[in-house]
């Protein structure tokens, strides 16, 4: 119900199912007089990650002319007669089970996915898609009845690339949204995550990073491109993450130098420049000062020895009165207690 409302849907229900195993399949028809057609078969790349059983990896197209298609297609179509759909785009979701396919659920709707797949299946078929086939089917019924029952053979390879996150940090860069533009099979990205943003570890398709479409007409390339992609995200380099430091307040910094009686190394980011030079900070009667040492093999920040409260010192008027010397707020005193 909760995954329901992320999604905007209202007043969700529970729906119980028997818990099905097996790999999921897609087969996708467009509807016109009670006639369907079959304009694709896809196959969901599935797998255990981050705790989660079920995440997203890709999906794969399926040869209509495999025996697994075939079978999938031989179940789907009746389902849509017992449902008596008779115009439309269908997006039917089936599980293959040992006892054979059972239906997930049939969505009387084109298939979803942001419509990244549009050029696959195009390139797939030659020329048409799902949503191509349902325009005819209302505004050209000439050419949806020129159609095929299904497609033939594949005309080229593609897939689509789902991004797993194993990591979780403020993005800093993409190496892997560089190297997925530089492939040949390289089609389209849709980023879910860009630079500056929170990037969390993918449990579901709410925390998928990022979706790759590759098409090309060697098969091979295709499977190469795809393995390069996956060993820079196993790698945990697909993204680079920015590294972030505690904050710290000047009395947090003053309070850890003056409690320790002996200098100690707190390492810095390599970033810091300032060779040499010192700070210092004063409360409560007791100060301290820090000398940043940024030699090149192990910038540090080096804490000196505590000293103890500096002793206010008497300054001398001609009226005769001592007064302390203390920076500023001293000589505004004097000034006061003098009349000078």
């Amino acid at each position: 119900m909760g995954a329901q409302r992320r999604v905007g849907a209202q007043g969700g229900a529970v729906l119980c199912q028997e818990f099905l195993v097996g790999p999921e399949y897609v087969v996708d028809t467009v509807t016109s007089a009670g006639e369907h057609k079959v304009t694709a078969v896809w196959k969901y790349d599935k797998r255990p990650c981050n705790g989660a059983a079920f995440v997203y990896f890709g999906m794969l197209p399926v040869p209509p002319s495999e025996a697994v298609a075939q079978r999938l297609i031989g179940y789907v179509l009746p389902v849509l007669d017992a449902l008596q759909i008779r115009y439309g785009a269908t997006h039917g979701e089936v599980i293959l089970t040992k006892d054979g396919p059972c239906l997930v659920e049939m969505n009387c709707r084109p298939h979803g996915g942001d419509g990244n797949w549009l050029p696959m299946a195009r390139a797939l078929t030659g020329g048409y898609s799902q949503v191509d086939a349902l325009l005819d089917a209302f505004v050209e019924p000439q050419r949806f009845a020129a159609l095929p029952p299904c497609p033939g053979t594949w005309q080229a390879a593609a897939q689509e690339f789902l991004v797993v996150s194993t990591q979780e940090g403020k993005v800093a860069s993409a190496p892997g949204y560089e190297l997925a533009r530089s492939l040949r099979s390289f089609v389209s990205l849709e980023a879910f995550v860009s630079v500056g943003d929170q990037l969390a570890r993918t449990v579901d398709v709410f925390t998928q990073a990022a979706s790759i479409v590759l098409v090309h007409a060697d098969a091979a390339v295709v499977t190469e491109d795809a393995a390069a992609l996956r060993r820079l995200e196993q790698s945990g380099d697909f993204f680079t993450l920015a590294v972030e430091y505690p904050y710290q307040t000047r009395e947090s910094l003053l309070a850890s130098a003056v409690g320790t009686p002996t200098a100690t190394r707190v390492p810095l980011p390599a970033s810091a420049s300032a060779t040499g030079s010192v700070h210092s900070l004063s409360s409560g009667g007791h100060s301290a000062s820090f000398v940043i040492d940024t030699t090149p093999s192990s910038p540090t920040l080096r804490r000196p020895e505590r000293r103890p409260p500096r002793v206010a010192r008497p300054a001398l008027r001609p009226s005769g009165l001592s007064v302390p010397f203390v920076g500023t707020a001293g000589r505004l005193a004097r000034m006061a207690r003098v009349g000078a």
